[in-house]
């Protein structure tokens, strides 16, 4: 599909807004890609240390209040399992204990229920403790009797005593209440121990279940870093955070599709603003390229016009801009106007040449016309000439007949004398007319070969039109894309030069065509000037013959009285003028066989002129 240059540049202009707006809309989306997706971060990071500082915040105070009674337990058994009650109740332990280092378990009341030969030193609580001779926080483990889950905490003690002191409590009420914490969006938090063994989720069938065993591709990200995992076919947004105490890990789930569900909205809002945008733009730049380009579309319309060989030369382009269009339309007008001036007077030498073609076709009809007249009295010449031959026996009976006989044909031969003469005078006259004419086409040729010429500069102006427009496409393909806006004006500029080179082509073909026409016309006008000049040569010797007539005539007439006495002599006499006459009936033959060759010449010189007037009128001057 053939576009035309306006469609080309308009869609020029909306692939590069198109593609801005791509650009802009692309940025504009990563942008906010990266706004959400911090955004989403920050919100999981903050829901992660209210996390941290929840529950960092529990255990240090319960780990700050078993240090402190490190150093206040009394020494004395009774006296401390007192002292451990009220510390269990005011700690909110589920049970708070005294290992010795004599193997002494002492209790808080209630008492748990332990073996006789239960040994504290020998359990691992203890045994951390005393080695690391600091506090230590056993991993969560489930109670046997009430399936809850429960922590130790144990310190060793300050106040001059050899042991342990220990704590067991229950976790689940922190783990309710860090389930509970609510996030914008949907979330999962897990607890897990050293041993990633789960600890809480919201699924209490993962509870005391490594999180291998369901997420096996697992790598806990660094504190407050987010990465995507797939769990439960969905897309999640994970985040940890570590309490080294209790070497508690905590990990916070985030459905991504929620998190990031702005980010589709503002794309879509972005998509539609582009949209309109484009539309809205590419209305306004429909009626900018069709503002701008109506120059060349005039320019493109007058050369059309002009190429199909039947342009109006009248018509004139509008000069409005002095940019390239301007000036486009106005080398087209001078153009147009030369053209004009040129076809004008070739018309006018055509309108010559056909009146003068018209006069030499009736000029040859009248000839003929006096010619078949001459032929007629020659042929009546000849039959008195026979008769007077035929009757030269006779003459001296009829020598009064003789002398009539020889006054007619005096009579006869200068009324043939003044037709030949009459014959050549139209035929030098036919001479100089043909003369004339030739000359007149002479001249139409010579303005053809200006036109040429005029032709020629076009053409060379149109191939430099063209190579000028190579050389600025091949600029703006250096250019790039700035310059394909250009490049797309040059080539129409190119395509235009060569259409102006073929429009130049057509005319030239047409002036090759008047050039034959003319040249065809002048070679007839030569052979008819020839035949001309033969005609006159013949009709001189007609008249010289017929001169002779008359003079024989007269001795005819002036011998009368002799007749009978010079009869052999007037036999003689006859006979001469018999030959003589049959020799201008010959010669009065080929006068009108050529003179109608010369009417069919004149014949054809009036069609070349009246085809030559065709070929003009084809243009309106």
């Amino acid at each position: 599909m053939k576009l035309s240059f306006q469609s080309k540049l308009l869609i020029s202009m909306l692939l590069l807004l198109l593609v801005s707006l791509l650009a802009l809309s692309s940025l504009a989306h990563r942008l906010l890609n990266t706004e959400v997706t911090q955004a989403v971060q920050s919100e999981i990071n903050n829901t992660l240390r209210n996390v941290e500082t929840f529950a960092a915040g529990w255990l240090n105070a319960k780990s700050d209040l078993v240090v402190s009674l490190t150093q206040q337990i009394p020494a004395q058994r009774s006296d401390a399992e007192h002292f451990l009650t009220y510390a269990r109740e005011a700690g909110q332990f589920d049970l708070v204990y005294v290992g010795t280092a004599q193997g002494e378990m002492w209790q808080s009341r209630p008492a748990a229920n332990l073996p006789s030969d239960y040994d504290p030193r020998t359990r691992p609580w203890y045994q951390q403790a005393s080695s690391r001779n600091s506090l230590v926080v056993t991993p969560p483990y489930a109670d046997a009797g009430t399936g809850e889950m429960i922590i130790s905490l144990a310190a060793p003690l300050r106040n001059g005593s050899r042991g342990v002191i220990g704590s067991d409590i229950s976790i689940d009420s922190v783990i309710r209440e860090l389930l509970s914490i609510e996030s914008r969006w949907t979330s999962e938090l897990w607890m897990l121990d050293g041993n990633q063994t789960v600890i809480a989720h919201p699924d209490t069938g993962r509870i005391q279940q490594n999180v291998r065993q369901f997420l096996p591709d697992l790598t806990i990200p660094r504190q407050q870093n987010v990465v995507e995992i797939r769990y439960n076919n969905e897309v999640w947004l994970m985040s940890a955070t570590h309490i080294a105490e209790a070497d508690w890990t905590f990990l916070l789930l985030v459905k991504r599709s929620e998190a990031m569900e702005a980010i589709s909205q503002l794309t879509w809002t972005l998509l539609t603003l582009s949209l309109l945008v484009l539309v809205l733009s590419g209305g306004i730049l429909y009626l900018l390229v069709n503002y701008q380009t109506r120059p060349l579309k005039e320019l493109a319309l007058a050369l059309e016009d002009v190429s199909q060989g039947e342009g109006d030369l009248t018509h004139r382009l509008k000069v409005e801009t002095a940019d390239e269009f301007g000036q486009m339309s106005l080398a087209f007008n001078r153009f147009v106007a030369q053209l004009q001036t040129t076809i004008s007077e070739m018309i006018l030498l055509t309108d010559q040449v056909n009146q003068a073609a018209g006069r030499s076709v009736e000029d040859v009809h009248n000839s003929l016309e006096q010619l078949t007249r001459q032929k007629e009295e020659l042929t009546q010449l000849a039959a008195a000439a026979q008769e007077m031959s035929s009757a030269t026996g006779e003459i001296a009976r009829n020598a009064e007949q003789t002398a009539d006989i020889a006054q007619q044909s005096s009579e006869s031969t200068q009324a043939g004398l003044r037709v030949v003469k009459t014959n050549r005078e139209q035929t030098l006259a036919l001479t100089q007319r043909i003369s004339d004419s030739t000359a007149a086409i002479n001249t139409v040729d010579q303005h053809v070969q200006r036109i040429t010429g005029i032709l020629d500069n076009i053409q060379s102006i149109a191939e430099q039109t063209n190579l000028l427009a190579l050389n600025a496409a091949i600029e703006a393909a250096r250019a790039g894309d700035q310059g394909r806006g250009f490049a797309v004006v040059a080539d129409e500029v190119r395509t235009l030069s060569q259409r102006s080179h073929q429009a130049t082509e057509d005319i030239r073909a047409m002036i090759a065509e008047l050039q034959d026409s003319t040249r065809d016309a002048v070679n007839l006008m030569g052979q008819s000037q020839e035949q001309a000049r033969i005609n006159v040569e013949s009709a001189e010797k007609a008249e010289q013959q017929l001169m002779t007539i008359d003079q024989a005539s007269g001795t005819i007439s002036g011998m009368a009285i002799q007749i009978a006495s010079a009869v052999e002599e007037q036999n003689a006499v006859t006979t001469e003028i018999s030959s003589n006459t049959e020799q201008i009936k010959v010669l009065a033959d080929n006068l009108t066989d050529q003179t109608s060759d010369a009417g069919n010449r004149a014949n054809q010189l009036k069609q070349v002129a009246n085809a030559l007037h065709q070929l003009s009128d084809r243009f309106k001057v």
